[in-house]
């Protein structure tokens, strides 16, 4: 559920037409913008 809510609030701000990425870390989510230039990513440092 936590990695979840980390996600939902981060793709909130993903521009239109980034694509989320598969990262290692639950609590990290990624995005790659669709002409692959760009890589954005957010962390989660919840206890």
């Amino acid at each position: 559920m936590r990695n979840y809510w980390a996600v939902a609030q981060f793709s909130r701000y993903i521009k239109p037409g980034y694509k989320l990425i598969a990262v290692d870390d639950l609590d990290t989510a990624g995005a790659i913008s669709p002409d692959g230039k760009k890589v954005c990513s957010s962390m989660s440092m919840m206890d």
